[in-house]
This record gives structure tokens, C-alpha cells and sequence, in this order.
């Protein structure tokens, strides 16, 4: 059994559109831009706006959006 130092890091599923600089390297400007034109969705939950992580790399790697 592996210890808590061990376990490998958990892949979060999505992030604040406030946090995208640091997590992706691109300014939240860019993020509402490509809300905008529809490669990416902005999902709020309450107060935050939330981007999906898996939407970002499909992005990066040219595949096309889910929707």
C-alpha cells in the first residue's frame, strides 16, 4: 500500500477561470474570447466560473469541442 507521499497527484477536472494563467499559460481574457466563439465552455457553479480542464487540453491538442 502506498503512502499519502506516494500516491500520484490528482488530475482536477476543472478550474477557475481566474486560475487558467497559471494552470494553461493564457490570460482569462483569452479563455472568455474562446467562450465566445464556442471552443470552450465557461461553466458558473454560485459565485465562480469554471473551465473544464478536459475541454482546455482538447483544445490545445486540436481536437474538436464537446458539447
Amino acid at each position: 500500500m502506498q503512502s499519502k507521499s506516494e500516491q500520484a497527484p490528482v488530475k482536477p477536472i476543472y478550474v477557475r477561470v481566474r486560475d487558467v494563467q497559471e494552470v494553461f499559460g493564457i490570460s482569462k481574457r483569452t479563455v472568455y474570447r474562446l467562450n465566445s466563439e464556442g471552443k470552450v465552455r465557461i461553466h458558473k457553479f454560485g459565485g465562480m466560473s469554471l473551465l473544464k480542464v478536459e475541454d482546455m487540453e482538447g483544445l490545445i491538442e486540436g481536437r474538436e469541442p464537446k458539447q
